[in-house]
């Protein structure tokens, strides 16, 4: 109910622009404290995504000042969200209005149908329902949204009791905190073999006799001068050193559990590439591939050998690339790195044979699980789970709930088991339905084992995504339009 302040208000407006600006100003109310966390990394960049998202609210609000019809407003709100979140800029998928019923397991199961930007929709039907119900006493409203609401909750009880789960794999997650300091190229501060180290020692805490079938470590542990992908004999003299270390102890603590290990890393040369170890081929590689960086996740078998690579692919802007770096040079004034990566060529489907059974898993690499289509197409693709590796020790702890939220949506919208593996936290396992199950807290050091639950059930939005919502939502508007603009007349010569 908490947007019926907002309706009623630009309903009540005297004109569009007071509508505008009173939207305006609840959208940074709500979003200048929401995202907060940035302030740690940028105080510019804070002020511009929280004005910047405010002005989506400022429009909804102008077009409530337009039309009260429940439809048209969820369409409008479906609309807006969307494009915020999957279009412009690449998309910011972040504080979705559905996100905030994160804790209401039975109601969100309906994801599994209509997926985050439908359920926003909905609670924007929801919402006017009840508005306007109240303020023009309607009880057929009130009992509309009642309706909508015992529906919706009697669907997701019948969906909890009867997808049926299996435990899929036994699954290790460690957890080092290592301060972002270490991990920034700045002269003084960054030391990525010391955050390697602490990596390696936390692992050395899980018990060798413990059954393990697969052991995951977060996003960028093993960090450049570290390579994994390219055999240190073929390499020069102080590389080679460096990727003989980091290949070798990653290799031994996959042998010494009898486990399939994923570990986080930056890595040169396109992932089509595979392991090089051939000083032929290595030598026909052309230098601007050797100069390339990518944001990687490895797998390897429990023997310790490369198996395959996954390099993210969607980038965060001003995180990990510079939008329009040639055309406007003075942005790279505004970011904390000097080069950009580049994106991944394409997802991974990573396969293991473990326990007498063969499973197929993608690679979400930290923002990439705010991405429903990527986590969709990965399902669509075969995968009977997801991992994400996150580091998100930029931003302190303020955003790791809302991160973890995103991943729990990506669960239930796909019905997949989900690994989430965090630098600083929160790292747990999520079954199908949404379920969590925290192993490591905030900044809290150490390794956790739990049990890693799938289903092969599937849902009608890994077949059909975003796509009937934004549509219907599309149709509606124009609708609502089309019958604004006729004239009176018209209007009565269509009753007749």
């Amino acid at each position: 109910i908490a947007l019926i302040p907002l309706l009623h208000a630009a309903r009540q407006s005297s004109n569009y622009r007071r509508a505008g600006i009173g939207g305006f100003i609840s959208g940074v109310a709500f979003f200048a404290p929401g995202l907060f966390w940035l302030t740690s990394t940028t105080v510019i960049g804070w002020a511009a995504l929280a004005l910047y998202c405010a002005a989506y609210v400022s429009v909804f609000a102008i077009f409530a000042r337009f039309t009260s019809n429940s439809l048209s407003l969820a369409a409008g709100w479906t609309l807006l969200e969307f494009v915020r979140g999957a279009i412009a800029f690449t998309g910011f998928p972040w504080l979705l209005l559905s996100h905030s019923q994160y804790a209401f397991t039975p109601f969100t199961q309906i994801l599994d149908v209509i997926g985050a930007y439908g359920l926003s929709g909905m609670l924007i039907v929801m919402n006017a329902l009840i508005w306007k119900g109240s303020a023009d006493r309607k009880r057929k409203d009130l009992f509309v949204a009642a309706a909508i609401l015992l529906i919706t909750c009697i669907y997701g009880y019948v969906r909890l009791n009867t997808i049926p789960l299996k435990r899929a794999q036994h699954v290790a997650l460690v957890q080092a905190s290592v301060p972002q300091e270490m991990k920034e190229a700045l002269e003084g501060t960054y030391n990525p073999g010391e955050g390697l180290s602490r990596y390696l020692k936390a692992s050395e805490t899980i018990p060798e006799d413990r059954k393990i079938d697969l052991l995951v470590w977060p996003e960028t542990v093993v960090l450049s001068p570290f390579t994994l992908n390219v055999d240190p004999a073929i390499l020069n003299d102080g590389l080679s050193k460096d990727a003989h270390f980091a290949q070798g102890a990653l290799g031994r603590l996959a042998l010494t559990h009898g486990a399939y290990f994923l570990a986080g890393s930056t890595s040169f040369l396109p992932a089509s590439y595979g392991y090089v170890s051939d000083r032929q081929i290595a030598s026909k590689i052309p230098d601007g591939n050797w100069g390339r960086r990518y944001n990687s996740a490895y797998l390897l078998d429990p023997n310790g050998r490369y198996v395959d690579r996954y390099d993210k692919m969607h980038l965060v802007p001003f995180g990990e690339y510079i939008p329009l770096r040639t055309t406007l040079p003075f942005l790279a004034k505004f970011v904390p790195f000097d080069a950009s990566l580049s994106a991944g060529e394409k997802q991974t489907i990573f396969e293991m044979t473990s326990s007498g059974q063969t499973l197929r898993f993608g690679v979400l690499i930290c923002y990439e699980d705010t991405d429903s289509e990527l986590a969709r197409r990965l399902r669509r693709d075969g995968a009977n789970f997801y991992v994400n590796i996150s580091n998100d020790a930029w931003f302190g702890l303020s955003e790791l709930d809302q991160h973890y939220v995103t991943a729990r949506f990506r669960a239930i919208e796909n019905r997949v088991g989900v690994v989430r593996s965090g630098n600083n936290g929160l790292s747990g396992l999520i079954d199908p339905l949404g379920r969590s199950e925290i192993l490591l807290d905030k900044n809290q050091i150490g390794h956790a084992t739990g049990d890693l639950w799938i289903t092969d059930s599937r849902s009608i939005y890994t077949q059909v995504g975003d796509w009937p919502e934004v549509a219907a939502s599309g149709l509606i508007l124009i609708l609502e339009f089309s019958r604004r603009k006729r004239t009176p007349a018209q209007r009565q010569r269509g009753k007749v």
